[in-house]
C-alpha cells in the first residue's frame, strides 16, 4: 500500500520515518489506513502526538499513541519508549516503525455527543423545513380557498342580482298586465246571452290577451266568470267544470278579487290531490323523494290546483313565488283524516319562522295552542283572505307564507262560516305557499269581487 506523506519532518535531523496507523478495534474513519511522517530521533513522542492531534483536528491530548500494544510515554523519545528503529539498509528497503493511533475515551464520548447533537440539529432542521413546507402548503390552500369563496360569493351576488332583476321584470310585467286587466272597459268584459256565447267568450279573451300582451292560456288562467247574480262560474278550473246557463246571463269576465265556493269544483279538484287510498298516503305524494319539502313546478296540475283555490279564496291576485308539498310520514300517520271522504281544504298562517318550521317537522301541536285557551285546538280558516289579514308569516322582503291544510271532521271543537277548530291530529299541513303582493291590485268591481 502506498502510504500518504503526512507532513514535513518534525524536529531536528536526523529523522526517522514512521508509519502511522489507526489502532486495531478503534474507529477507522478518523485516520487513513496508513500515513508516513518523519520524526527527529531526539524528539519526544509528545511532539508526534501534538502533530497527530493538530493534523486530525483533534483537541490536544485527544489521541493515544501505541506501539506493539503498549501506550507510549509522551515525555520520552522513540528509543526511550523501547521502539526498535530500522537500520539504514532496512530503511532503504522501506521498512519503518509503526505507531498506532487511537482516540481517548473522553474524545470518543465528545465526538459521539457532537455527532448526536449534529444529528439532532439536522432532525430539527428537517422538521423545521417540513413544517415550513406544510405551512406554505396550508397558506396556499387557504389562499385558494379564500379565492374560491370570493369567487363563489361574487357568483352568488351576481345570481342574486340576476334573480332580483328577473323578479323585477316579472313583477313589472305582472303589474303592467294587472293594470291593463284592471282597466278593461265593461263592454269588453260583459257578455249577454246568445247561442254563440262560448265563441264570444273566446273572442273576448283573445282580445283581452292581446291588449295585456299575454297568451290566451295565461288569460284563461287569470280570468273568473261571474254571473249577473254574483255567483262564480268555474269554467277554467279543470275537472268537473260548471258552465253558465241562460238564466246566469249576463256574465262578467273578472280579473282580480274573486271567490270560490267551499266544496265547489275548485275545492274538489284540490281535495282530490289530498285523498289517500291504498297506500294510506295522499295521492299527490312522491314516496321516492322521501320526507321533506317538495318543490312543485308551475306547470304541474297540482301547482295549478293549489294556486287556483288559494287565489280564489284570497280576495286579490297575488304573485305566487313557490308552492312546496310537505311530506312527513311520521306526522301524517297520526292524521285522523286518512281515507276520510269529504276532507276540507283550509288555510293556516303562523307569524314566525320557528313556528313554521315546527309545523313542517312536527305537525300541528294542540298543546302549543293559545287562542281559545290552552289545548283548545288547531285553528283553520275557510278562506285564505282571513289568514292573510294578519296571521301569516311575512319576511322582511314582503314575501308571505301560508299553509294549505287538509282538515278532518273527526274532532271539531268549533265551526262557523269563517273558522273551524279541530283537535289533535285532525289537521295536516299539506302545502306551503309563498306569495307576494302584485305591484298593482285591481280595484273591486261593482259586483263586489
Amino acid at each position: 500500500m502506498n502510504a500518504e506523506r503526512w507532513s514535513e519532518a518534525l524536529g531536528d535531523p536526523p529523522h526517522v520515518p514512521l508509519r502511522i496507523r489507526p489502532a486495531s478495534g478503534s474507529r477507522q474513519d478518523f485516520l487513513p489506513d496508513a500515513c508516513v511522517t518523519l520524526l527527529s530521533r531526539k524528539a519526544t513522542v509528545g511532539l508526534l502526538k501534538a502533530h497527530v492531534c493538530k493534523t486530525l483536528e483533534l483537541p490536544l491530548g485527544a489521541a493515544n499513541l501505541m506501539h506493539e500494544g503498549k501506550d507510549l510515554d509522551d515525555s520520552k523519545t522513540l528509543t526511550e519508549n523501547s521502539i526498535t528503529l530500522p537500520g539504514p539498509a532496512a530503511r532503504r528497503r522501506g521498512e519503518m516503525a509503526e505507531i498506532f493511533v487511537d482516540l481517548t475515551y473522553v474524545e470518543m464520548v465528545r465526538q459521539q455527543t457532537a455527532l448526536q447533537h449534529a444529528q439532532e440539529m439536522m432532525e430539527q432542521a428537517r422538521k423545521a423545513e417540513e413544517a415550513r413546507k406544510i405551512a406554505e402548503l396550508r397558506a396556499e390552500e387557504k389562499r385558494i380557498a379564500d379565492l374560491l369563496r370570493w369567487e363563489q360569493t361574487r357568483m352568488q351576488r351576481e345570481e342574486t342580482l340576476q334573480r332580483a332583476q328577473a323578479q323585477k321584470l316579472l313583477e313589472d310585467k305582472e303589474a303592467a298586465e294587472a293594470e291593463v286587466l284592471a282597466s278593461l272597459p265593461m263592454e269588453l268584459r260583459r257578455i249577454e246571452y246568445t247561442v254563440d256565447w262560448g265563441i264570444i267568450v273566446e273572442q273576448r279573451l283573445r282580445e283581452i290577451a292581446r291588449q295585456a300582451a299575454i297568451s290566451l292560456q295565461e288569460c284563461a288562467n287569470k280570468v273568473s266568470i261571474v254571473t249577473g247574480r254574483g255567483a262564480l262560474i268555474e269554467m277554467f278550473a279543470g275537472g268537473d267544470t260548471v258552465v253558465p246557463t241562460k238564466q246566469d246571463f249576463p256574465i262578467v269576465l273578472v280579473f282580480g278579487p274573486v271567490t270560490v265556493q267551499v266544496q265547489g269544483p275548485t275545492h274538489q279538484q284540490l281535495a282530490a290531490f289530498a285523498r289517500s287510498e291504498t297506500t294510506l298516503l295522499p295521492m299527490c305524494w312522491e314516496e321516492a323523494k322521501g320526507d321533506g319539502r317538495i318543490m312543485l313546478h308551475s306547470s304541474e296540475a297540482e301547482f295549478s290546483a293549489v294556486s287556483a283555490y288559494f287565489r280564489g279564496t284570497l280576495g286579490w291576485l297575488p304573485a305566487i313565488v313557490s308552492i312546496e308539498r310537505i311530506q312527513n310520514k311520521h306526522v301524517y300517520s297520526k292524521f285522523k283524516g286518512i281515507n276520510e271522504s269529504g276532507l276540507t281544504m283550509m288555510f293556516h298562517g303562523c307569524r314566525s319562522q320557528p313556528n313554521e318550521d315546527s309545523i313542517v317537522n312536527n305537525g300541528f301541536l294542540v298543546s302549543k295552542c293559545r287562542s281559545g285557551g290552552s289545548n283548545f285546538g288547531t285553528w283553520c280558516a275557510y278562506a285564505a283572505s282571513y289568514s292573510d289579514s294578519g296571521f301569516v308569516f311575512q319576511e322582511s322582503s314582503g314575501l308571505k307564507h301560508i299553509f294549505v291544510v287538509a282538515v278532518s271532521r273527526a274532532n271539531i271543537k268549533m265551526d262557523n262560516p269563517t273558522m273551524r277548530v279541530v283537535g289533535q291530529n285532525c289537521a295536516y299541513p299539506l302545502w306551503l305557499v309563498k306569495y307576494r303582493s302584485s305591484a298593482t291590485r285591481p280595484s273591486r268591481s261593482r259586483y263586489g269581487y
